[in-house]
């Protein structure tokens, strides 16, 4: 599981979570990204090339309002393109 996130206050929380899935006896494999995916896409674009699943844990209203609509318009397009054809996205 790749996780992809700007938000200050997630990131200590975050990558603990990390070290303790990485960790457990499920052996899950989870990489942290503190980044903020609408405006570096093209930095992320590799990792999202092979998901099957796309979670935004934001409204898209929300989205909107704080990254503008020309730039999530053009994430959500970019983002579209890369994922595999048949994948989900969850918003």
């Amino acid at each position: 599981m790749d996780v992809i996130d700007s938000c200050p206050e997630w990131e200590g929380l975050l990558s603990k979570i990390t070290e303790a899935a990485n960790s457990s006896l499920t052996k899950a494999n989870v990489t942290f990204y503190f980044a903020d995916v609408v405006k570096q896409f093209g930095k992320y674009a590799d990792v999202l090339k092979t998901t099957n699943l796309v979670t935004l844990m934001f409204t898209l209203n929300e989205l909107v309002t704080a990254q503008g609509k020309v730039s999530v318009t053009k994430f959500l397009i970019d983002l579209v393109k890369t994922i595999p054809r048949g994948s989900l996205i969850l918003v």
